[in-house]
């Protein structure tokens, strides 16, 4: 009698519908169902991790380290640039190794364009596979050298930016879930190209390991945290790396396997979300079927009512539109909206001749130095960061949107740009923890302007304070000099709070919930107009073309049902019904707690943030 009650319940099916969070709960149950077969995979990922954060957080305390020095001593210690931009760059590339080694390289090519990334991915790999001796002079690196890092970081960059997704914009989650062969095969080889780039920096020689010619540090905390980076990446994750590709090796057979069934659901799933997001844009079949009778009763004469209930039904679409648009909150959210924009252009001008500067002492190579009575030794972690942050404003990306200013007005408000609770980040109009926030936003613009005047008197001064090439002689434009000459530090603090304010306003309105169904009431009064405005034979076209988009509709749901219950009977020996959503049914990720992914609760325990998901 138990085994017959087993057996029925065995064979009872799980009913869900197709929407966003099946593949993350089909990827789950594969993953668990061919565990036992990848633990030699995970178990080398897992530690390849450990080692990557391990590097991260030697590298801030490092940085850390340098950031307090500068603070507390009147001229920096030699060769602690060097070490800066080590420790940042060491920085970067874990956390670039972090996010391959954690996110699914499948559900990234679903949720954005990734041929971009690919191309830029490719390009510079071929810069970053060059020499691999580091330079002999810990002074200054060479060329190819640099190119390399730089392939590294603007790699990391893009990468990283365009990671950063929205819930809505997602059909899956990016967190790992089911590993595979793709995502083991790209993210050793990632792991590899990285820590290739690493070891080409200059700084590896200053290392009590190093055979090559240094100078001493002047500081034994800086030599130890060097050493301890060196061993990390000249030793310990090379070492791993090697286990990681051994381990990938052996379990080739099941990780393309697993790669192979992941593509036979992820497709008709994809494709059928596609379908239903154009067919819920259009006009519902249901309101055009009722006009087009409408039409066919007023010209048969049927119904003396049918043109007073089109009509009727012209003025309740332009009442429902008029009603959104003349609504108190959304005019007064497109005022504040107007005004912020206004006052973030006009800072954006004042602010724009300081962020060409500091492109054009980045083309030139040009490098502070302390100079008695131009620049203090003390302000040249300010100077230095205030110009790393002006030459990443202002200017085109790949995708052709102009970047703003809003990075540096986010700096003001003592906002971190670090997304881990636990980052060591840089604050260089400082932080002023124990003030009220509209007055320690005062004080840091106040000391924003006195950065950009301090930088304004180095570039103009005749005893020098810059080192280009080795030489003291920087002659800066003169028209862009008087353009920086004429920053008004007391309009541009009237100006942040007027934006300030705005922008707070702004968050109000949305918090409150003002805006959630405002865009979708607009878009269904226009179509539903729109509707009602067409001639009967244009009616008629769009009837045949919607139904037969429900039809191709209906069809790619039932290649994704006979594939998904396929694939769960013959993977998971579990049957499955599937079932489709409403036509009007709006697909959205849902946000799960209990699925972190293979490695969620290692991330979470080292204080790092998970993917969406």
């Amino acid at each position: 009698r138990l085994t017959k009650i087993n057996n029925a319940m065995a064979m009872e099916p799980i009913s869900t519908y197709a929407a966003p969070g099946l593949i993350t709960l089909l990827d789950q149950a594969l993953y668990r169902a061919n565990e036992g077969s990848l633990t030699g995979t995970v178990s080398a990922a897992d530690v390849t991790l450990a080692h990557f954060i391990q590097l991260k957080q030697k590298a801030k305390s490092l940085l850390s380290s340098l950031l307090q020095d500068y603070q507390t001593h009147n001229e920096a210690p030699e060769c602690t640039e060097m070490l800066e931009s080590f420790s940042r760059l060491c920085i970067e590339c874990a956390v670039g190794a972090i996010d391959h080694l954690t996110t699914d390289k499948l559900a990234l090519a679903s949720n954005v364009d990734y041929s971009m990334q690919q191309s830029s991915s490719n390009s510079s790999t071929s810069t970053s596979t060059g020499n691999n001796n580091p330079a002999s002079d810990p002074q200054t690196a060479t060329k190819k050298d640099q190119k390399a890092v730089e392939g590294v970081l603007l790699q990391l960059e893009y990468e990283l930016g365009s990671r950063k997704e929205r819930r809505r914009d997602c059909y899956e989650t990016p967190r790992l879930i089911c590993p595979d062969y793709v995502w083991a095969d790209d993210a050793s080889l990632y792991c590899q190209r990285i820590v290739k780039a690493m070891q080409k920096h200059p700084a590896m020689t200053l290392s009590s390991g190093s055979t090559a010619v240094r100078f001493e540090l002047p500081s034994t905390l800086y030599q130890v945290s060097l050493d301890k980076l060196y061993v990390l990446i000249k030793k310990d994750l090379p070492s791993e790396i090697s286990k990681f590709r051994a381990a990938i090796e052996a379990d080739t057979a099941t990780s393309k396997r697993l790669y192979l069934v992941k593509c036979e659901y992820r497709a008709p799933f994809r494709a059928f979300l596609e379908s239903h997001a154009t067919v819920s844009r259009l006009p519902k079949l249901s309101f055009v079927d009722e006009t087009l009778n409408l039409y066919t009763a007023m010209e048969s004469k049927k119904s003396s009512n049918a043109k007073a209930s089109i009509e009727e039904m012209k003025e309740d679409a332009i009442a429902k539109k008029k009603q959104v648009l003349e609504h108190p909150k959304l005019i007064e959210a497109l005022q504040v909206e107007h005004y912020c924009e206004v006052m973030e252009v006009s800072m954006s001008r004042m602010l724009h001749p300081f962020a060409e500067l500091a492109r054009m002492l980045e083309n030139k190579n040009c490098h502070l130095k302390e100079v008695t009575g131009v620049i203090n030794g003390s302000d040249l972690p300010a100077l230095r960061e205030i110009l790393r942050r002006l030459k990443s404003i202002q200017i085109r990306k790949s995708s052709n949107e102009a970047s703003t200013i809003r990075p540096l007005l986010l700096d003001i408000q003592g906002v971190s740009r670090e997304d881990s609770p636990e980052a060591v980040d840089i604050f260089p109009f400082g932080k002023f923890p124990g003030l009220p926030s509209e007055k320690a936003i005062k004080k840091r613009i106040d000391r924003l302007m006195l950065i950009l005047n301090r930088l304004y008197d180095v570039c103009t001064s005749k005893r020098g304070g810059l080192v280009m090439d080795g030489k003291t002689n920087f002659d800066p434009p003169p028209a862009l000099m008087n353009e920086c000459l004429a920053l008004d530090p007391e309009l541009f603090h009237a100006q942040y709070d007027d934006w300030y304010s705005g922008a707070k306003r702004q968050a109000e309105m949305v918090d409150a919930g003002y805006f959630d169904m405002f865009p979708e009431s607009i878009r269904r009064a226009e179509v539903n107009l729109g509707v009602l405005k067409a001639s009967r034979k244009a009616l008629e076209g769009l009837q045949e073309r919607l139904q037969s988009l429900v039809k191709d509709r209906t069809k790619r749901f039932d290649a994704l049902k006979e594939m998904v219950e396929e694939v769960c009977e013959r993977e998971l020996d579990l049957r499955l019904t599937l079932l489709s959503p409403p036509v009007d049914a709006i697909m959205r990720l849902p946000e799960s707690k209990s699925i972190n992914g293979v490695f969620g609760t290692h991330l979470q325990f080292e204080n790092e943030v998970l993917p969406i998901g």
